[in-house]
């Protein structure tokens, strides 16, 4: 590989990098080691365009290609840091999940998806941490199981669910704590076993 460009520091500030058979590799803008690069596979197509933050060779991608051309990660920065959505898709362009960020930070919901276009997770977030519903599904669309979180533990009533619908499991949370009952059910909904907690300990 060569390349071609300005050195500043020891750093190749202005560059750009090319294969054997002349096509373009890399290209980067840099000032003391910030800016935006980009990235080609070795057919010449697109492979990710990042900003790097100079720091520690840190670099956050804003667009990432799979080697067919098909986009697989598109994000948004803003003063160094990802602010606004971020969407990750399948090798077939389908979404795959997307989340809003600010400052750096998850904020709201983040909802991942099932190849069939369903969805299969629901997280609200808030500075960074689980905050909020946290919802899981089957592939049909069924509910899966259920909590709320607060400041990243869990805290609320947990219900997990059998595919045909029926409870599968039942308790309940204070602030990543078990607290109350704990029920579990068979398939056909029928009771199974009875635990009590107190602060995450076992009464039963």
């Amino acid at each position: 590989m060569s390349g071609e460009g300005i050195i500043a520091n020891n750093r190749r500030e202005k560059w750009i990098g090319y294969l054997r058979d002349g096509q373009i590799s890399f290209q980067h803008d840099y000032t003391n080691g910030v800016g935006w690069c980009t990235e080609n596979y070795d057919n010449g197509k697109p492979k990710r365009i990042y900003f790097s933050t100079g720091y520690d060779d840190s670099v956050l991608s804003t667009k990432m290609w799979n080697e067919n051309g098909i986009l697989v990660f598109d994000a948004e920065i803003e003063n160094g840091e990802y602010n606004g959505k971020i969407k990750k898709y399948f090798d077939d362009g389908k979404i795959k999940s997307e989340c809003d960020y600010k400052a750096g930070k998850a904020f709201d919901d983040y909802v991942e998806y099932f190849e069939n276009g369903l969805k299969s997770s629901l997280r609200q977030y808030k500075n960074d941490l689980p905050d909020g519903d946290a919802i899981d599904y089957y592939p049909d669309g069924k509910l899966k199981n259920q909590t709320s979180f607060k400041n990243g533990k869990a805290n609320g009533t947990y219900r997990k669910f059998y595919e045909n619908g029926k409870i599968k499991l039942y308790c309940s949370f204070i602030m990543g704590n078990l607290n109350g009952v704990l029920e579990n059910y068979d398939s056909s909904g029928k009771l199974i076993s009875k635990e009590i907690y107190q602060n995450g300990v076992r009464l039963n």
